[in-house]
C-alpha cells in the first residue's frame, strides 16, 4: 500500500514518528512524505510521483485541501482527511464518515461547498 502525506504535520506529530508508527502497524506499507505546498500548479505532479493507494490530508489552508482532494479524485485516488479537529482531546469522539455525510464540522461544510464548484 502506498500513502501520499502532503502535510506539514499530520496528527500534531512529526514526519518520522508518524512514519515509524506506520511501519511499526504494517511493515509492508510504504509511505511517501512530501513536505511542501500545494497549488493547483503542482498536485497533479505530486500525485502522480507514484502509484498511491491513498493521500493524507490534514492541510489547514482550505484552498490547499480542497486542491488536494479534488487533483486526487480526478486521479482515482482514496483520500483521507482530517476536518476541524484542532484542540479535540477525547480519541474516542473521532468519527469515520463521507464528506457529504457531515453535519457539524465548519471545516468540512466549507470544503463540501468548495468541492460543489
Amino acid at each position: 500500500m502506498a500513502f501520499l502525506l502532503d502535510i506539514i504535520t499530520f496528527l500534531q506529530i512529526s514526519f518520522s514518528t508518524n512514519i515509524f508508527r506506520i511501519n511499526y502497524i504494517n511493515p509492508q506499507c510504504k509511505v511517501t512524505a512530501l513536505q511542501t505546498f500545494i497549488n493547483p500548479d503542482n498536485s497533479q505532479d505530486l500525485l502522480t510521483q507514484q502509484n498511491y493507494d491513498y493521500v493524507i490530508d490534514a492541510i489547514d489552508t482550505l484552498n490547499a485541501k480542497v486542491n488536494l482532494v479534488k487533483t486526487a479524485h480526478q486521479l482515482d485516488i482514496k483520500t483521507i482527511s482530517s476536518m476541524g479537529a484542532g484542540g479535540k482531546t477525547d480519541p474516542t469522539q473521532i468519527k469515520v464518515a463521507d464528506i457529504y455525510n457531515t453535519d457539524v464540522c465548519a471545516l468540512a461544510r466549507a470544503m463540501r461547498t468548495r468541492l460543489k464548484k
